[in-house]
């Protein structure tokens, strides 16, 4: 396994948890009152220099005081771009002004034969949809349309997703990154593929 893949993955696996259970529980006090509790922010506050810490402080509508180093990517993989550009646009920041480099084209640039980056990964294409769609392209773009088409044809048999390309065993978090960045693609939400992934999710469920 490549640095850069092995970073990433390193990187993901607690923060992605974090992340994903601030920016859930912020959803659900829509509906439930629910809140983040003051700890959290506060202990979010300590990580410097995370692309990762910055969506999930984007999503509890705070933010790092210096953003610098948002200004020079840490590598060069379509995921390395990717969360930059969704830490950026979590707080509002335009990523392809907001540095010396315009981080959308350069992302746009990882693509081959309908799908971005590593094609030993899946994972870089859903946070690759996801960070495109966030700063402003349209669902109906060429990359996003063939992107949709290409994460779909990795489901695996039960529904589920992970972040290879050729795995045979699924993970939750992976199918629910599936879900999101089908749905920001403009999936319906009574799509085969989803509603296949939703009944997987269940399934999982403790």
């Amino acid at each position: 396994m490549s640095m850069n893949k092995q970073k990433f993955i390193y990187k993901t696996t607690g923060i992605l948890t974090l992340v994903a259970v601030v920016i859930s529980v912020i959803i659900a006090a829509q509906n439930t009152k629910a809140s983040v509790p003051p700890a959290v922010g506060s202990y979010l506050s300590t990580i410097a220099g995370s692309d990762w810490i910055v969506m999930a402080q984007g999503a509890l509508g705070t933010a790092p005081s210096d953003l610098s180093f948002l200004k020079t990517i840490d590598g060069q993989t379509a995921n390395d771009y990717s969360t930059y550009i969704l830490a950026l646009t979590s707080l509002g920041k335009d990523p392809r002004y907001f540095g010396s480099e315009n981080l959308v084209e350069t992302l746009r640039q990882k693509a081959n034969g309908g799908q971005l980056g590593d094609t030993a990964l899946v994972n870089d294409d859903m946070f690759g949809v996801l960070a495109l769609v966030s700063a402003g392209v349209p669902i109906g773009d060429s990359l996003v349309v063939s992107e949709a088409v290409y994460i779909k044809s990795k489901q695996l048999a039960d529904g589920s997703w992970d972040f290879s390309a050729t795995t045979t065993n699924g993970s939750v978090d992976m199918t629910a990154m599936s879900i999101m960045a089908l749905r920001a693609a403009g999936v319906a939400a009574s799509d085969p593929a989803l509603i296949k992934a939703v009944a997987y999710l269940a399934g999982s469920q403790k």
